[in-house]
């Protein structure tokens, strides 16, 4: 392009010599988005983004563009930049095979993988070869996935805002192995202490992404649009009733959902899933949180949550929250939460809380979304953008709960269950304990309370979450071990997650062994910290950068790694 487009924002246009008309409406679509982002922008405040020198970057590649689609691509990476999984390109005219997209390379070959903080569990596949449900995957093309994950993290984050890493990786999840342009692939899978590799293709034997509701809801339940009701267990008032949502909050789900709360009929609990729950307007979701309650309940700065549906549903509701709820979603979950009216289970919402609105270039040829208000929890004023809403439980992903798709749902039932024999309180005293980790004081309680009537027999489940917090320590032992290079970072910042539970546990042994070896391996967390920190959002960097890393790192395994997979380039910057 023939123009220096940073002259835009200080002459006139009358000025500024042999502009075609193409170029100055690429000029004026580009410096719109810029201003907008500037003036209206909540995420490069919240992140303290530097964007008059982001925006002369992209200026200087403006001059490159040579048609619609280089310029919608372009604008596609300038709006990622503000971080915010809001903030994007909506409507355009060009033929999307023309532009990146988040799937480029990733595929499913029929595999379900679900991660925690950079661990990578597999939890379900569409065939009986090859490794089971529970065993970690750990590398892919010979490389190791903590890497191989963070490349396809930033090459997504290049092209879309990423408001969080839980909420990027929980929405690949049925498509997360990075096949690049090859038909097969060899993964490692660590079982057993041993890594076990295995090829697959780039689809599995359906030919479609892993449906996770197969496996992690009722067995045999049909999946419906919007909402979908299910009688789990019990007769009359103990009756303990599944709605799973399954459509975004708009008008039609918030129909599907109350129809479906009307065929359940009588219950007395109420297991709520609303894992993959999708956004949408926060109107929808204030409808459907009104159904359980009687009367308007103030709802801080949103007003009031109003009655709403045939039928106030009043009992106990055990609700199951994950990553892949994000925008008026969350705004449901803070609803159900901050009023007290769910006890909620499960994982972090996706973190996509500031608010966005809509705008349009000035030629008209593509539409764009910009967050433009940061807003807080309604009650509480909690900012949960980048976080999200925290559960009263967090379920962990390690590898005996991965094992047992529906294991967060016999939780859930058994949550539910506990609330109509002892009530919400006990029920919340209990959650309570559980996230410290007070395995064998429950165990005891609950082992006592077998001889009430109606008691529900939890101690299964409660063992069922000692073994995986004593498993996942022996776990992120053995992946420091068994994986070249290891994934250091990821298993501090892991252990600081766990080791509290793991202290009141009493789980000494195993954290010990973990903490130990950590402490052995502070030359190689300084050498992936340096790794991470020299290669650029391309997972590239110059000859220079990759000789100074080596002389710093060179006897780390991530600088082995280094030499035989990140050659340097010949360029002054290396980008």
């Amino acid at each position: 392009m023939p123009v220096r487009a940073a002259l835009l924002i200080v002459l006139p246009l009358v000025f500024l010599g042999p502009l075609t008309a193409q170029d100055r409406r690429d000029v004026e679509d580009f410096e719109f988005v810029v201003k907008t982002v500037a003036e209206e922008g909540a995420a490069i405040r919240r992140h303290r983004i530097d964007w008059n020198g982001v925006a002369k970057t992209y200026r200087t590649r403006l001059e490159g563009v040579k048609d619609e689609a280089g310029l919608v691509a372009l604008v596609m990476e300038l709006l990622a930049e503000c971080r915010d999984g809001h903030t994007g390109v909506l409507r355009h005219g060009v033929d999307r095979a023309k532009l990146p997209s988040k799937w480029d390379g990733l595929w499913s070959a029929g595999l379900w993988v679900v991660q925690e903080g950079g661990r990578f569990q597999l939890a379900g596949r569409d065939q009986e070869k090859g490794a089971r449900p529970g065993a970690t995957w750990v590398t892919v093309g010979g490389w190791p996935v903590h890497l191989a994950m963070e490349r396809e993290r930033r090459r997504c984050a290049r092209i879309q805002g990423l408001s969080s890493s839980h909420s990027f990786f929980a929405s690949i999840g049925n498509r997360a192995v990075p096949m690049g342009e090859a038909e097969s692939i060899e993964l490692g899978f660590l079982v057993d202490g041993e890594v076990e590799t295995e090829p697959v293709r780039r689809w599995g034997p359906t030919g479609r992404g892993f449906d996770s509701m197969s496996v992690d809801g009722p067995e045999g339940l049909a999946r419906k649009d919007g909402a979908v009701g299910y009688v789990l267990s019990g007769e009359g008032a103990a009756r303990i009733g599944y709605l799973r949502i399954t459509g975004s909050m708009d008008e039609a789900t918030a129909k599907a959902f109350h129809a479906a709360m009307d065929e359940l009929g009588a219950i007395g609990a109420l297991v709520l899933d609303c894992r993959g729950m999708g956004g949408g307007g926060d109107g929808p979701a204030w409808d459907v949180a009104g159904r359980f309650f009687a009367k308007p309940v103030g709802n801080g700065r949103n007003g009031r949550i109003e009655p709403t549906g045939s039928k106030p549903f009043l009992g106990p509701v055990l609700m199951i929250q994950d990553e892949l709820e994000v925008s008026s979603a969350e705004t449901f979950t803070w609803a159900m939460s901050e009023t007290g009216r769910a006890i909620s289970i499960g994982r972090p919402t996706g973190g996509w809380s500031i608010i966005p609105r809509r705008f349009r270039a000035p030629s008209g040829r593509f539409d764009f979304r910009v967050g433009v208000t940061d807003r807080p929890t309604p009650i509480r004023g909690i900012l949960t953008e980048g976080t999200g809403w925290a559960p009263d439980l967090l379920v962990p992903r390690g590898p005996v709960l991965t094992r047992n798709a529906r294991f967060t749902l016999e939780l859930a039932t058994g949550l539910a269950a506990l609330a109509l024999a002892e009530g919400e309180d006990a029920t919340r005293d209990l959650v309570r304990r559980l996230g410290e980790g007070r395995f064998d004081e429950i165990r005891q309680k609950r082992k006592r309370a077998r001889s009430a009537a109606g008691a529900p027999d939890l101690v299964p489940l409660v063992e069922a979450l000692e073994a995986d917090l004593t498993a996942t320590l022996d776990l992120e032992t053995a992946l420091l071990e068994r994986c070249d290079p290891p994934d250091v970072l990821g298993a501090r910042a892991r252990l600081e997650e766990i080791r509290p539970r793991a202290r009141e546990a009493g789980a000494k042994r195993a954290l010990t062994a973990l903490e130990r070896k950590l402490k052995g391996l502070a030359g190689e967390a300084r050498a992936q910290e340096a790794l991470l920190e020299a290669l650029d959002a391309r997972f590239s960097w110059s000859e220079r950068e990759r000789a100074s890393f080596l002389k710093a790192h060179g006897r780390s395994a991530h600088a082995d790694f280094a030499r035989k997979n990140l050659p340097g380039k010949d360029d002054a910057s290396g980008r």
